[in-house]
């Protein structure tokens, strides 16, 4: 890890994802800091960042889970948690 943040990359290819899967991906990642505010937070921020095709990458739902930490709307280990959904999610299709 650098100094500037996580060293890590993802993928930058953008999926299809449904409002639907990440209602249900956000919702599947229960744990005490995120609350059912907090899943509706997540869940706007994601749906907002992806394209007119519902199409979004790993990279721009770290992007955007990343921000929502800087701005102290989710915990550190609530956007790893979300990341780890997420990788595996994508590492499905």
């Amino acid at each position: 890890m650098s100094i500037f943040g996580s060293s890590t990359k993802y993928s930058t290819t953008g999926h299809h994802l449904h409002s639907e899967a990440v209602r249900h991906l956000v919702s599947q990642h229960k744990v005490a800091s995120l609350n059912y505010h907090d899943e509706q937070t997540v869940e706007l921020a994601i749906l907002a960042a992806r394209d007119g095709q519902h199409m979004i990458s790993l990279q721009k739902i770290r992007d955007v889970l990343h921000h929502l930490r800087v701005s102290g709307k989710i915990s550190h280990d609530d956007k790893e948690g979300l990341m780890t959904v997420f990788k595996n999610y994508y590492n499905q299709l």
